[in-house]
């Protein structure tokens, strides 16, 4: 995935950033490596926990994230997942052993 980070506007894009902002948190609005692994961060915790508002803010209307196994998800299919993970802890648990079983991180570089 390519992030773009833009003053308080933060979309994931293969193309240019469009006028959708978000209201990022301060340790999240920076232009740093620090500031785009919170948006990272944030963005994992929103799609499992259910937040919404918070991940469509994020996503260009024709956004789609490609998997390993290379199939594409487009944004009204992430976000109805990101419902979907908000009404029960299983993805939550899931992502928690996930992280535990691969502690290394994304890696950025500005």
């Amino acid at each position: 995935m390519v992030y773009l980070l833009c003053g308080l506007c933060v979309v994931g894009s293969a193309g240019t950033a469009r006028s959708q902002t978000v209201a990022l948190p301060a340790a999240e609005a920076q232009k740093t490596t620090a500031a785009l692994l919170a948006v990272e961060h944030h963005w994992t915790r929103a799609e499992v926990h259910g937040d919404v508002a918070y991940v469509g803010a994020l996503l260009m209307p024709e956004y789609e994230s490609v998997n390993a196994d290379g199939v594409a998800h487009p944004r009204s299919a992430i976000l109805a997942n990101t419902v979907r993970n908000g009404q029960s802890d299983k993805m939550a648990r899931t992502v928690a052993t996930y992280m535990k079983l691969h502690p290394d991180g994304p890696a950025v570089k500005i």
